[in-house]
């Protein structure tokens, strides 16, 4: 979430430069990495970053040798943890990764990153489908097309043909990728040979309702920013003395409850959080949040006082599989950080899917890797 609001806010410095660029796109995974599929990093020849594929041994060796690998075009690398060729780098996480290198200037006609920009830029879910190896002369490496609702939206050059059973292929993947938020690698057979293909979920940044204007907020707020998070505050005209440390720290500060849930409702993964320690307050709050589209709404406070509440607000709400009351997670916390904390780590459970249970107590780290 937070490297692509880098990767964006990359492309568009070196749009404004007219600068060369390396990019380079984790394709392909076995076994444990650092990154999964989709996560990319931007250098230039000065070796200025942003997005990372690895805990660092990668960049370095391709901040060394990724220009000069790229220079005739787009090309596959592979990184084998069971490879100890000297000179290559030594994965520490004991998997494989191939990584997808282009080398282009943003703006021109060879820019890779004018289609990812393009379908970040309109906010709206995508998938978008890159070639990272084929045996089709027909459909070139790094071809790319962006698909929303299950049908082509935008390909990387007006050139490339549109294949239909591969577009099929990819539309009818990019349905499940959609559901699940996950990358999928398809092989698929053209007329003219094969092409492997990386399908991602491109999706708008998540977007934190805070209900509340105490001090506690802004640690949240500070949090989900730093996170790559949206974040919008509601709270009374006259307790917002903090709305200065609030807009600074990245929130968009809003008094009209009905402007709030018009934007709730507006959004694509909107997680709303009751903190306003009003029960006044909180009653017109998780009105306005079950009646919402939100995804996920969390009451601060113990069991009994979001009782008292739902015997006013709703008497469902607590049964209501988005309600999470008490919120966040027990890990014990204590000061408004600790708590902001404890928030954003049952929020981005929730985002991904995941258990909150300890990494110990799994066999695998990411699905099927160690």
């Amino acid at each position: 979430m937070k490297d692509a609001a880098a990767i964006a806010s990359a492309a568009a410095t070196l749009r404004a430069r007219r600068e060369p660029f390396l990019m380079a796109t984790v394709v392909r995974v076995q076994g444990s990495s650092y990154r999964r599929p989709g996560a990319r990093l931007i250098a230039t020849a000065e070796g200025r970053l942003a997005g990372t594929i690895s805990g660092g041994c990668l960049e370095r060796d391709l901040l060394r040798t990724g220009f000069w690998r790229a220079r005739h075009g787009p090309v596959l690398v592979r990184y084998d943890s069971q490879d100890l060729d000297e000179g290559e780098p030594v994965l520490g996480c004991g998997g494989i990764v191939e990584v997808l290198l282009e080398q282009g200037t943003a703006g021109a006609e060879d820019d890779p990153l004018a289609l990812l920009t393009g379908v970040l830029s309109s906010d709206q879910a995508a998938a978008l489908a890159t070639v990272f190896q084929t045996t089709d002369r027909s459909i070139p490496l790094g071809a790319r097309w962006a698909l929303r609702g299950g049908s082509l939206a935008e390909a990387s050059h007006p050139g490339h043909p549109r294949a239909p059973g591969l577009l099929d292929a990819m539309a009818s993947a990019s349905a499940k990728v959609l559901a699940t938020e996950r990358a999928a690698c398809l092989e698929l057979a053209t007329d003219q040979g094969v092409v492997d293909v990386l399908v991602e979920p491109i999706l708008p940044a998540p977007h934190v309702f805070i209900f509340g204007e105490g001090p506690d907020v802004l640690p949240l707020v500070t949090m989900a920013r730093h996170l790559g998070w949206r974040v919008t505050v509601w709270g009374a005209p006259d307790s917002l003395g903090n709305r200065a440390h609030l807009v600074a720290a990245g929130a968009v500060v809003e008094s009209d409850l009905e402007v709030v849930r018009g934007r709730v409702d507006a959004s694509h993964r909107a997680m709303a959080v009751v903190m306003g320690h009003s029960l006044s307050r909180d009653r017109e709050a998780l009105r306005a949040a079950l009646a919402s589209r939100a995804v996920y709404i969390g009451v601060l406070g113990p069991r009994h006082r979001t009782a008292s509440l739902a015997a006013e607000v709703s008497h469902g709400l607590l049964a209501d599989p988005r309600v999470h009351a008490p919120i966040g997670l027990d890990l014990g916390a204590e000061t408004p950080e600790e708590i902001a904390l404890s928030i954003a780590s049952e929020i981005l459970a929730r985002i991904r899917g995941a258990s909150h249970a300890p990494l110990r107590q799994r066999e695998t780290i990411h699905g099927g890797a160690t």
